[in-house]
């Protein structure tokens, strides 16, 4: 399906100078006043400009360009349009994608100073669009659909225009009724002009006596003037135009759509597009691209609901249109989209902008494509990172169980309230390599290790050098223990399976050495250089006195933690220090 693929807004409302790149569905996740609605809005411009106004431009004394990049643009796409359009169209497309630009030079002026450009395939540069280009750029992409977030929904679902979802199911449902009744439906309203049209024959009589009594008093006026009274009747096409829903409860009675409480009225209407998922769902795609505009589709739904309205969305981005959809909520977002999200955020010297997509992150921060494919699909699995400021990576269960409860207790808000997310890793050796990522998406981020990690993963991956005198201090104490015969250790003289300890049990040994703990008070200051977190007595479990990574080990634990709040924890200070600082 062709569709726009890229756009760039500069002196529009929020947007300075930004570029974004639109996929088939398209999420915009941002905080309230981040400029999301301005992108839209400025889709809907560059696809069908208006006159702006002085409140539209960024900077009033500058003009106000949106350029965007219509790609998919094959031989076949051309040959179903109608041939002036195509012979129009050919010409200006270069591998199979056309350049448009749409540009007011000044505030207030009329709609016929807004201009549509096109990129010259000659020289590169714009060119005014050619008389016949905008109608064609036209039957490319038609008047966008748009669900407004806080508009009335009623608007959407019961009132035809080109623009609504119910104007777009009762345009479908036209053709096939004046198929099977249209001669039917043209006889009626012929005998409904006869009786009430000014030259119909069969005028009632008091439409009659009516333009008598008229007449009668301006004949004494204008003597060579006479009137009739005219009811106009509707064509056939008209007559589809004015159709609406109505609404019925218990009593029976059809009601208007606005007398419906607002989470009824958004109920409808996310109907509606399902509806229009469903009919579109083996729709093949033909010379249009329809786009599809939804603000927070999420808005007084039932998270059942939510999740229906997603998939009935990702239904119609298959199904011949183009969907951007800005919401605030994680439902509308499945893993397959989290890469293509566009994160919007707003700054003062730069405006609107876009932090770049997971997708271009991995791509950036990796050159290993089988590890590119394994940390995108790690990453993507958690839509929370898009909705926080700062990303808080570990690998370990009980991390994930205790922290939330623990940071309420100690930080007084919760996780979310501080805008920090918690994300699962795959591995703790994929940690660097997501910090990496994160950091390209220009998303501050933080880990927590075990202790082991120091003596694998963190030389692995640079973050210590791999002669690190602290790491051979501890492998120093590694081989008395091994010589103990409590653990047996691998050829990096570190602990193996086999042996009465396990890995996992030697590193927690090892913490509680007098000889090794201020080595490892030292590798935790050199990994937080790098900002990580690294558990100083083998693994959380140890700093919170836990004997088992069970369900009911942590479940206990919160219970006591309720109770006693953190008195009863056994590094007490140290827990607070790594609650702190991941407040920081």
């Amino acid at each position: 399906m062709h569709q726009l693929t890229y756009i760039r807004i500069i002196n529009y409302k929020s947007c300075i100078d930004a570029s974004f790149y639109l996929a088939d569905f398209t999420p915009l996740v941002g905080p309230n006043n981040g400029g999301k609605s301005n992108i839209l809005s400025g889709v809907k411009w560059l696809v069908r400009g208006h006159a702006l106004s002085s409140t539209d431009f960024n900077n009033p004394k500058e003009p106000v360009f949106i350029e965007g990049v219509i790609s998919g643009l094959t031989d076949e796409v051309l040959s179903r349009l109608e041939e002036t359009h195509r012979k129009k169209i050919e010409p200006l497309c270069l591998d199979q994608t056309l350049e448009i630009r749409r540009y007011q030079q000044a505030p207030s002026r009329s709609v016929k100073d807004v201009e549509l450009h096109v990129r010259d395939t000659d020289n590169g540069g714009w060119k005014k669009a050619p008389t016949g280009i905008p109608n064609a750029v036209t039957a490319i992409l038609p008047d966008p659909i748009e669900i407004g977030a806080m508009e009335d929904a009623a608007e959407d679902a019961a009132k035809y225009k080109t623009s609504t979802t119910i104007g777009k199911l009762i345009a479908d449902l036209v053709e096939p009724i004046q198929d099977e009744h249209g001669e039917a439906i043209r006889r009626e309203l012929d005998g409904l002009r006869k009786k009430l049209s000014a030259d119909g024959q069969d005028r009632p009589k008091q439409m009659q006596d009516f333009d008598k009594d008229a007449n009668a008093v301006l004949l004494t006026f204008f003597p060579d003037v006479t009137i009739r009274l005219h009811i106009p009747t509707p064509e056939l096409d008209d007559l589809f135009k004015t159709g609406t829903i109505k609404a019925y409860e218990q009593d029976g009675i059809g009601r208007e759509i606005t007398s419906l409480g607002h989470g009824a009225q958004r109920a409808v209407q996310m109907a509606l597009v399902q509806c229009l998922a469903d009919k579109s769902r083996s729709a093949t795609s033909g010379s249009t691209s329809k786009l599809l505009i939804v603000e927070e589709p999420e808005l007084y739904m039932h998270p059942h609901g939510v999740e229906q309205v997603r998939v009935s969305l990702k239904t119609l981005s298959k199904a011949g249109y183009q969907v951007l959809v800005a919401t605030h909520s994680p439902l509308v977002i499945s893993s397959s989209d989290v890469v293509d999200t566009l994160l919007i955020r707003k700054a003062n010297d730069h405006g609107t902008q876009a932090r770049k997509t997971l997708r271009d992150a991995v791509a950036t921060a990796m050159t290993d494509h089988p590890s590119q494919a394994e940390m995108l699909f790690s990453l993507s699995n958690s839509s929370q990172i898009l909705f926080a400021d700062r990303v808080v990576l570990a690998e370990g269960t009980t991390e994930h169980r205790l922290i939330p409860s623990l940071f309420e207790i100690a930080r007084g808000r919760t996780l979310g309230l501080a805008r920090i997310a918690l994300i699962s890793q795959g591995g703790v050796y994929n940690t660097p390599k997501s910090m990496q990522i994160l950091r390209a998406m220009d998303l501050p981020c933080k880990a927590i290790v075990d202790l082991d990690f120091a003596f694998r993963g963190a030389r692995t991956e640079g973050l210590l050098v791999e002669d690190d005198g602290d790491i051979a201090k501890c492998k120093e104490v590694f081989s008395e223990i091994a010589t103990a015969g409590e653990c047996f250790l691998d050829p990096e003289v570190l602990p193996t399976k086999g042996g009465p300890l396990t890995s996992s049990e030697a590193f927690a040994q090892l913490a509680t050495h007098k000889y090794a703990a201020p080595s490892i008070e030292s590798l935790h200051a050199k990994l937080l250089e790098h900002d990580i977190w690294l558990w100083k007595l083998g693994a959380m479990d140890q700093h919170v006195g836990l004997e088992s990574k069970s369900e009911v080990a942590w479940s206990s634990f919160l219970e006591g933690l309720n109770l006693s709040r953190l008195d009863s924890i056994p590094d007490k200070h140290g827990v607070l220090d790594l609650l702190e600082w991941l407040d920081k």
